[in-house]
């Protein structure tokens, strides 16, 4: 459409706290939340020594050589702190090139902290260095084009929706008058939302709500005990309507998004 090839990505955070240019040019459309409710939203950079290490604190960082894999991350971090330090960049296992003495310290991203443990290092000498997030991002001069606001936002809605909706199950059952009330008093069957219900005739209805997925197999039980066996779990895509995709988007480009409406 004639415009520059750059207008959004889909990227994380300390890929942009890596970058060399300002990020002055750039606004934040949405974060994409994760999509199992085992997995978090956020990815937590540590700093990392060995557990025998005379580091104690950030302050003893100073004049240490510290490996990163994002070295402007690291080095942000550490003039944020006033510490003067060696920052080099580094592939590979972080944790296997302190543990075997190369580097004072690493700087990585640390998640269920397995590998810290296996190699017999710890993160105690600070906070997090950095926490990250997957987002979308677009060029701010890209964003006064009433189209492109257009797509952005229809772009985060479903990406937001769809990931959201793999960590419910959407649940169908058909339920005879007689019982609908009976259903509708038990709390795990009104679902995260209210359910909806569609008369089907010869005092049937169609009830229709989602769950947290850790909790399906326990709302299909009690239909069950209800003597309403034939519910089923139906595909993840009818899910999208039942979560809210607005709170992860920016205020700012949702205001901007709701001026051209």
């Amino acid at each position: 459409r004639g415009v520059e090839p750059f207008m959004a990505a889909v990227t994380d955070l300390d890929i942009i706290e890596n970058m060399k240019e300002t990020r002055e040019g750039l606004m934040q459309i949405c974060v994409i939340p994760s999509s199992s409710q085992n997995e978090k939203d956020t990815v937590s950079w540590r700093c990392l020594v060995k557990k025998d290490s005379t580091i104690k604190s950030v302050q003893d960082l100073k004049g240490k050589i510290i490996g990163c894999k994002l070295p402007r991350l690291a080095i942000k971090w550490l003039e944020s702190m006033g510490i003067s330090a060696t920052v080099e960049q580094i592939d590979g296992s972080a944790e296997g090139l302190v543990c075997n003495g190369l580097y004072d310290a690493v700087i990585d991203v640390v998640d269920s902290g397995a590998s810290r443990d296996a190699c017999e290092l710890r993160d105690d000498i600070a906070e997090d260095v950095f926490v990250s997030k997957r987002v979308i991002v677009a060029r701010s001069v890209c964003l006064q084009q009433d189209w492109v606001r257009n797509s952005l936002f229809q772009l985060a809605n479903t990406i937001i929706g769809t990931q959201l909706s793999k960590k419910y199950k959407l649940i169908l059952a058909n339920v005879p008058d007689r019982l609908l009330d009976v259903v509708k008093s038990k709390k795990i069957l009104t679902g995260v939302d209210a359910p909806m219900v569609t008369p089907t005739g010869n005092g049937m209805n169609e009830y229709l709500f989602g769950v947290p997925e850790r909790q399906s197999n326990n709302a299909l039980a009690i239909l069950a005990q209800l003597r309403i066996p034939d519910a089923k779990i139906i595909p993840v895509e009818r899910n999208m309507n039942l979560v809210d995709t607005r709170k992860y988007m920016n205020p700012a480009f949702l205001q901007m998004a709701s001026a051209q409406a």
